[in-house]
């Protein structure tokens, strides 16, 4: 499954924004946290801020504007002392929604799967964007393509657990190892059930799988060991849901909002599972309940982003694990 990787030196050789479908436009922001972190931490000497930038795409302004004038982006939390600044990083290689979350692994970033822009719900693209150089790399495609796959990286490795081959239905149950020194995919073993959505955060050494959808929501909790490529199951998370995010600080890990099967039916708890006690309690919940969004611990805070209910959100909230506030 090797392949010759390709760089994108400039930015305009990017797939051209113009021709993504209407429909991709509910979720245009990357739905994973990860980079937004690295970004903070990476040089940004060539970066200008988000309204500085004259080569944004007018199209891409407007389909945000459309979808986020309908949301709020104030929310019910206090407002932070100190706001921060958005900047603008060279696009996705190719136009797509619903791909996995980002996996992070040194100092760069994996995106994998998603939507065709072309049409079709099975892409195979995996590509890497190094924030020092503001590049994206195109490398070796995932055996089997689809949505909402499962993503983490682990040990100089990226690993995949299911996901969907159609619009949020058909969840398949192959799961594959990206070698990212040798630019190779290789299988592991199958889910026990075939499945999508699933979120995925490593702990100890090892997957926790959580989450995620067949035809409706499940609240299954599978942890995967890469050394002995098997998966045993733990106490399921106390509430059904997928498109939910999963951070880990201190070996806890946290599930923050999601959704039972549809949008309609968000849900901002927060529910922290100890694996020394292998049991849940919850915590204060997300200010403004969503799913879909990105998630990642920055600076001992988790940061959640962006999100979608009926409309997109834009709301940006972070969690201070200390003090159990937002």
């Amino acid at each position: 499954m090797k392949s010759e990787t390709s760089v994108l030196h400039n930015p305009s050789q990017a797939q051209s924004l113009a021709e993504l479908p209407k429909g991709l436009s509910r979720r245009f922001v990357l739905a994973a946290a990860g980079a937004s972190a690295l970004s903070a931490c990476a040089p940004m000497q060539t970066a200008q801020p988000l309204a500085a930038q004259s080569g944004l795409n007018e199209l891409a302004l407007a389909s945000l504007r459309t979808t986020q004038g309908m949301s709020s982006s104030l929310s019910p939390a206090p407002k932070s002392a100190s706001m921060g600044v958005w900047f603008e990083r060279a696009p996705l290689p190719v136009p797509r929604t619903e791909m996995s979350f980002v996996a992070v692994w040194d100092n760069k970033m994996y995106a994998v799967g998603g939507y065709d822009y072309r049409g079709g719900f099975a892409g195979t693209w995996n590509h890497r964007f190094d924030l020092t150089t503001n590049q994206w790399t195109i490398l070796a495609p995932v055996p089997k393509g689809g949505n909402h796959m499962g993503l983490v990286a682990l040990d100089g490795a990226l690993y995949t657990f299911g996901g969907f081959t159609n619009q949020n239905n058909t969840p398949f149950d192959e799961c594959f190892k990206y070698d990212i020194a040798k630019n190779e995919w290789s299988p592991i073993a199958k889910l026990p059930a075939k499945l999508g959505a699933i979120s995925c955060v490593v702990v100890r050494g090892k997957i926790h799988l959580l989450g995620g959808r067949d035809m409706v929501s499940i609240g299954q909790h599978l942890v995967y060991d890469p050394k002995t490529d098997k998966y045993e199951t733990k106490t399921p998370i106390p509430g059904a849901r997928d498109h939910h995010a999963v951070v880990a600080v201190d070996d806890f890990i946290h599930v923050i909002g999601g959704r039972f099967n549809t949008f309609e039916f968000n849900t901002a708890t927060h529910l922290v599972y100890s694996p020394n006690t292998n049991a849940w309690k919850e915590r204060a919940p997300m200010p403004t309940t969503r799913s879909g969004h990105g998630a990642v611990y920055y600076r001992g805070r988790i940061v959640c982003i962006g999100g979608e209910g009926v409309v997109v959100y834009s709301q940006v909230e972070s969690y201070d694990p200390r003090t159990n506030t937002w």
